[in-house]
């Protein structure tokens, strides 16, 4: 009891100084993933001989457009969406009017009873408000991914001093075993991150092209709210889902378009996340679906949208590292997902 005490005690210490230091911490763990995602790139340029600064430029140039263009889209289309939401919210009404009245649970106006049946107590969260949350938490990852992208180009240089400190600081048999534990946790990280990348890029692009097809408003603000939502394993992509679906209710007239698009964007998400990426990005997670949750859940907690993000990479690095050594394996089979 005591000990289970104690655990707790520095659970919640280590949860309060985590909180405390998040504005320094999520730049900087951002950067490490970003750099386990680029580094065999700038490696292959150095093996054909190409200068590393030029690599470390074009990572820089490369990964600047990426989050001002993606910002600039968000923000054009959110504002757009604002403006709209009087409109939309007009058209949710009238749904919902002759929805009560087919139902017979209208009142003798034939309106819909928000006080009678306390929806507004269920659904605390304001029209602007849930856009709001969104467009700023996306701002906020925005901003802290440009942060970070400064830290990439300091840990790309230290990499490539790391090993040789390692070797001068350490036995033989010891900086093997530091090396090869590196080595694993960036193969098995880059493989993770290179197929959530094109998971939730092709994911995005499928709902974006799904929405043009179909004509719906803002579908180029889906496909990239769905690209950054898969990030978060396994809700992002369902939470990503709601917007373009309630949009196309309220959208379109015809009864049979809105359920038409909203099938076709679910099958596209089973598509991607639960054939294509269990099947290629399963085995290198190997993490416990409910430690995944709890880390998603905790690190969300402490960190907003960011900490959602990382907590798949961040626990699948802990249980790699776990692994290399011999003393902590049984920590990393506890927390893999094998039965």
């Amino acid at each position: 009891m005591h000990t289970i005490c104690l655990v707790i005690l520095a659970v919640c210490a280590a949860g309060a100084v985590l909180t405390a230091i998040e504005p320094v911490v999520t730049p900087l763990l951002i950067s490490l993933f970003l750099f386990f995602l680029v580094n065999p790139f700038v490696a292959a340029c150095e093996a054909r001989r190409i200068s590393t600064w030029l690599a470390y430029a074009l990572v820089s140039m490369v990964a600047v457009v990426a989050v001002y263009s993606i910002g600039w889209v968000i923000e054009l289309n959110s504002r757009e969406l604002v403006a709209r939401l009087p409109q939309y919210g007009q058209r949710a009404t009238a749904l919902l009017d002759q929805a009560a009245r087919l139902a017979r649970i209208a009142d003798e106006n034939g309106h819909f009873d928000w006080d009678r049946y306390a929806l507004h107590d269920l659904i605390p969260v304001t029209q602007e408000g849930a856009i709001g949350y969104i467009v700023s938490g996306t701002v906020e990852v925005l901003e802290v991914t440009t942060l970070a992208v400064f830290y990439l180009l300091f840990l790309l240089i230290e990499a490539r001093k790391l090993p040789v400190r390692v070797r001068r600081s350490l036995q033989v048999e010891s900086a093997a075993r530091v090396l090869e534990m590196a080595d694993t946790i960036n193969a098995d990280i880059w493989r993770y991150l290179v197929v959530k990348t094109a998971v939730s890029a092709g994911l995005g692009l499928t709902t974006a092209v799904a929405g043009l097809l179909f004509g719906l408003d803002f579908w180029l603000l889906w496909g990239f709210l769905m690209f950054l939502a898969n990030y978060i394993t396994y809700v992002g992509s369902i939470i990503a889902l709601v917007p373009p679906i309630l949009i196309a209710f309220v959208q379109f007239d015809n009864p049979a378009t809105a359920p038409a698009l909203t099938t076709i964007l679910i099958v596209v998400r089973f598509a991607w996340i639960d054939y294509v990426e269990l099947r290629y990005s399963g085995k290198h997670v190997n993490v416990s679906p409910l430690l995944l949750l709890f880390g998603i859940a905790m690190l969300g907690w402490m960190w907003g949208v960011v900490g959602m993000l990382l907590a798949v990479p961040l626990i699948t690095s802990i249980r790699i590292a776990l692994s290399s050594h011999p003393e902590s394996a049984y920590l990393a089979r506890l927390m893999s997902d094998v039965e």
